[in-house]
């Protein structure tokens, strides 16, 4: 087997056997739901947050949303039931009349490329927690 050749096999064997290594979007994503869930709890958790103030909203999983208020101030939403649009790689598009988001209200789920929307799905409770790792603030 010539040298191209080879190089060529074993390229198509790393692009194969990456996302059994857990290098692929998917599974970043599943840890990042992951260590989301297990964030430690910072204080009683609130029932509503001001829109204005949430500079970042995050859908880790079906059932996780993570929200940054201010610098880095992070609270975890676990949704009163699973919504099945939810991925990392779509975005939040908030339900509010009043400026406030609260356990209870609805959201959409919207895809980036399409900005086609599904929902709705439905807030938790907003628990403070640590800031996740690697999102400490930024100065």
């Amino acid at each position: 087997m010539s040298s191209g050749v080879r190089a060529a096999w074993a390229g198509l064997m790393v692009a194969i056997a990456a996302p059994a290594f857990g290098g692929g979007p998917a599974d970043r994503a599943r840890l990042d739901a992951e260590r989301a869930a297990a964030l430690e709890t910072r204080g009683p958790p609130v029932r509503c947050l001001m829109v204005g103030e949430a500079r970042e909203s995050r859908l880790l999983s079906p059932q996780l949303v993570l929200v940054r208020r201010g610098a880095n101030q992070w609270f975890r939403s676990r949704l009163q039931s699973a919504c099945p649009w939810a991925s990392p790689a779509r975005f939040i598009a908030y339900r509010t009349t009043t400026g406030l988001v609260c356990q209870g209200d609805s959201f959409d789920v919207v895809d980036p490329a399409s900005r086609i929307r599904f929902g709705p799905c439905v807030l938790g409770e907003f628990e403070p927690v640590d800031a996740p790792e690697g999102r400490s603030a930024r100065r």
